[in-house]
């Protein structure tokens, strides 16, 4: 059997092409021709796979790797299994199990909060009261109790969960609503193997849905889009995808007599419903603090001693992914 692969690079204008776009392009291959790249050129093969994938950080410029086999001898690339849901060969690929793999990568993050495992607490030196004790949790502070700038790294790891299933049709809706967002419900993932089914629950807010991949391939003389459905789950805490930030930082919200910075100060009427001021916070030398102070969630300087509070923002799209996972095929209710 004869084959060939060639790599074309494709640019689109349009940021919100995908895949389905990309394969359709001028200069391409069309499943079933005959193969011809620059001077070589072969009537007895013919193209099998299209696979498009973006070949950089912008969704402007695509790499597509095209496949050729001799003809007649079914075309496509058969996945390692070929059953259906009854552990019966299926020749139409739509039928067929997905296949599933669990890996692992590691991510570095800036380290606001911890567990103190010092050897002795932070105690006031005006007071003696205890400020932090030893094995508390909370924002990562020096003894002064101002938090480090930068802040430490922390290493990571995020469960990167892939499924390899089979649809007619290319997913474009889908692709563009949901890539790069966020679940907002918990989710329940079928893996389907010899043993049956088994469920990966995912609470909200943990997964992170990838821009679906895949290659337009012939098998069996069926033509069907061979994806690969990713997940990025971040399973570090109930907040997942979700930024929870120390509440810090150099300035607090201003009251009326407070610099103003520009030489004056604030009156009444500069603070008002929806116009909060702020100014800098300044240490006992009146000079503007060099290092981030924690905040008290009216925007004042947290006081010594005092609970130190977070922020929770949304930094992602978030929307619900349970029922996406049906129409990829990626769970299936008629499957046990």
């Amino acid at each position: 059997m004869r084959e060939y692969t060639a790599v074309y690079r494709v640019t689109v204008t349009d940021a919100s092409d995908g895949p389905e776009v990309v394969v359709q392009a001028s200069g391409l291959p069309a499943i079933g021709d005959t193969y011809s790249a620059g001077n070589d050129s072969d009537t007895s093969v013919e193209c099998v796979s299209l696979k498009p994938k973006l070949a950089g950080d912008s969704p402007l410029y695509w790499r597509v790797v095209c496949q050729w086999q001799t003809k007649g001898t079914g075309g496509g690339l058969p996945p390692i299994r070929t059953l259906d849901a009854s552990g019966n060969h299926s020749d139409d690929p739509t039928k067929w199990v997905p296949e599933y793999s669990i890996s692992h990568m590691q991510v570095s993050t800036p380290c606001r909060d911890a567990i103190f495992r010092g050897d002795a607490a932070i105690t006031s030196s005006a007071t003696g009261e205890v400020l932090r004790a030893v094995d508390s949790a909370g924002p990562i502070v020096n003894a002064a109790m101002v938090p480090f700038s930068p802040a430490p790294e922390r290493l990571e790891s995020i469960m990167v969960f892939r499924c390899r299933t089979h649809l007619d049709d290319y997913p474009a809706t889908i692709n563009a609503n949901y890539q790069n967002t966020i679940n907002t419900e918990d989710l329940w993932v079928h893996i389907f193997g010899n043993g049956g089914k088994r469920e990966l629950f995912v609470w909200k807010y943990q997964c992170f849905f990838m821009p679906i991949g895949g290659a337009l391939i012939r098998y069996n003389d069926q033509w069907v889009w061979d994806l690969d459905i990713e997940l990025h789950l971040d399973m570090r805490g109930m907040m997942g995808w979700r930024k929870r930030l120390s509440n810090q930082g150099y300035r607090h919200q201003a009251s009326v007599g407070d610099d103003d910075g520009f030489g004056g100060t604030y009156t009444e009427a500069d603070i008002s419903p929806g116009n909060v001021g702020t100014a800098a916070i300044r240490g006992p030398d009146k000079r503007e603090i060099s290092e981030p102070h924690l905040l008290t969630m009216d925007g004042q300087p947290l006081p010594t001693g005092g609970t130190p509070t977070y922020l929770t923002y949304s930094v992602l799209d978030e929307m619900p992914h349970q029922q996406i996972l049906f129409d990829l095929g990626v769970n299936r209710e008629d499957w046990s």
